[in-house]
């Protein structure tokens, strides 16, 4: 199955991406490349999700079988990663969205 996590930099979905790569999962972190991701087997692409055209940029020609992010509330009681840009979703590059939240 090919997955796409977005984040996997943080320690709960950096261990959720060791676990998903440990079970065969073919496995795309997408983050913005702020901190050094080293995990035997992921792939990493740099973009951000709240930056529509660095975005599109970033996946084009890429298709996955499901997306995933781990929402962790903030200490203003937000959630991160923030809202995905709609054009994400209109290029219909993700066929399904997992949120696995706190």
């Amino acid at each position: 199955m090919r997955v796409l996590f977005i984040g996997g930099t943080g320690n709960i979905s950096s261990a959720v991406s060791r676990l998903a790569v440990s079970k065969g999962v073919d496995l795309y972190l997408l983050n913005r490349g702020q901190q050094n991701v080293d995990i035997d087997g992921a792939k990493t692409i740099i973009g951000d999700i709240s930056k529509p055209a660095e975005l599109r940029e970033a996946l084009e020609n890429e298709k996955w079988d499901v997306a995933a992010g781990v929402k962790v509330p903030d200490f203003a009681g937000e959630s991160v990663p923030r809202p995905v840009h709609s054009s994400f979703w209109d290029r219909k590059l993700l066929p399904s969205m997992v949120t696995v939240s706190q």
